[in-house]
């Protein structure tokens, strides 16, 4: 996490890498899901870095990590003989992996974000409630949706990062805002 807020991908990627192959040795599905998504997100950057500076292999890597990261996710989800297992967790880890993995992808996947929010929602993770609803605005933006919609996913993100003083979070829902010439109040 630290990685991935400071930008330094490739550390994240690595991190998660590391930190999946040792979990997997366990059959501790909760940790497992939550570093499995981080994975996802990691390459989901990863991927947009590499297809902002026109490096389509290294794009095309990336986009197939994660969704190998978002396969993996589903198929614990799955296995689970209740979805709402460990508060809903795993299955808005699985949701949000699932969005990651269209994002890595290049997809504005508006479809997919809603359903982690939905999902984040219902698990009650306070961090990535913001998150999806960040995401959501970005793909909302980049499908160019109603801007008025994209303007409430951000202000809410806004409000939530900021109520957990989630400072880079903030920064990259304001950064956003900035870019798309979007004005949140408390921006």
């Amino acid at each position: 996490e630290l990685a991935l807020s400071t930008g330094r991908i490739d550390d994240a990627v690595e991190a998660a890498k590391d930190g999946v192959g040792r979990l997997n040795r366990t059959t501790d599905r909760y940790y497992q899901t939550e570093l499995t998504v981080m994975g996802a997100r990691a390459e989901a950057d990863r991927a947009e870095v590499a297809r902002a500076g026109r490096d389509a292999t290294t794009a095309a890597a990336a986009a197939a990590s994660a969704a190998a990261y978002a396969a993996e996710l589903q198929g614990w989800v799955a296995e689970l003989s209740d979805p709402e297992a460990f508060g809903g967790q795993p299955s808005a880890d699985a949701a949000v992996g699932s969005a990651e993995a269209r994002r890595a992808q290049g997809k504005a996947d508006v479809d997919a974000w809603r359903a982690s929010v939905d999902a984040a929602d219902r698990a009650g993770y306070a961090w990535r409630c913001a998150y999806t609803r960040y995401r959501l605005a970005e793909a909302l933006l980049a499908a160019r949706a109603p801007r008025r919609d994209a303007t409430a996913a951000l202000a809410d993100a806004l409000a939530r990062a900021n109520a957990l003083g989630a400072l880079p979070l903030v920064g990259w829902i304001q950064a956003l805002a900035r870019r798309s010439r979007i004005e949140i109040a408390g921006a």
